[in-house]
Formats: C-alpha cells, structure tokens, sequence
C-alpha cells in the first residue's frame, strides 16, 4: 500500500463505485414517478469506460513491480535508507591525531563482549549516546 500506483487506482475505483451507488439511489422509477438523471448516468458510464484504462494500467503496473530486478531495487533502497537512518556519519565526535593513534593501539587488546538478549527479534532503533557512554565507559 506504500506504492503511489496502488493507491490512486484504489482510490480511483471506490470513488467510481460510491458515485454509481449514489446515482443508482436517485433513479427512480414506478409508483414514485419516472426519474432518470442522464446526464449522470452518462457521466457514470464515461468513468466505467476510464476505470478499464485504469484497470489495464494496474494491471501492467503490477506485472512489472513484481518483476525479480524491482523487488531487489526496492529492498537496496528501503536498506541504504534505513542504514542512513540507523547510522548516520554525524554520530560521536571525531578523534584527534593523539586519540585516534592511541585507540588503534588499544584496540589490538580489546576483547569481544556478548550482549545477551531476552527475547528473540531484530534491532529496530539504537541509543546512539547510551552506546558511546558505554564503550567509552570501559576506557
């Protein structure tokens, strides 16, 4: 439902429907004396022929969105987004020349540590400050 595409064809097909109904109630016939609004009528016709366009449209929409190049380019996308998101460049604050010489000697000693989790998931944000706090804390 994200897809633009989608949306307009749906949107264009329940607004169709909504306006047949509502020129169908207005139509009246029998014992409340013959009433057929035409022009409406017509104009509820003219958006049944457009909506197969748009039918046709979908159709071919979809036909290519679920093609295996479009599935792979949308998930490079969504991906490279949300690593833009999760990790932006502007995250802690640079090192100096002395820091950054001192760091690289330490980090030959350093040991990994687990982080153990409680439940089963993924990682859905970080606290980018509370993770700097603590490999800083180790120092």
């Amino acid at each position: 439902m994200r897809d633009r595409a989608n949306q307009v064809v749906l949107g264009f097909f329940v607004s169709i429907f909504a306006y047949c109904l509502i020129v169908l109630r207005t139509i009246r016939g029998g014992d409340e004396g013959r009433f057929i609004p035409s022009l409406a009528v017509g104009m509820g016709l003219v958006l049944a022929l457009v909506s197969i366009g748009v039918l046709i449209f979908f159709i071919h929409h979809m036909a290519s969105s679920i093609q295996a190049a479009n599935i792979v380019r949308n998930a490079t996308d969504e991906t490279e987004a949300a690593i833009t998101r999760l990790f932006p460049d502007e995250l802690g604050e640079a090192a100096s020349a002395a820091e950054a010489e001192e760091l690289l000697r330490r980090a030959g000693q350093l040991t990994w540590q687990p982080v153990l989790s409680t439940a089963m998931g993924y990682v859905e944000s970080i606290d980018e400050d509370g993770l700097l706090d603590l490999a800083w804390s180790d120092s």
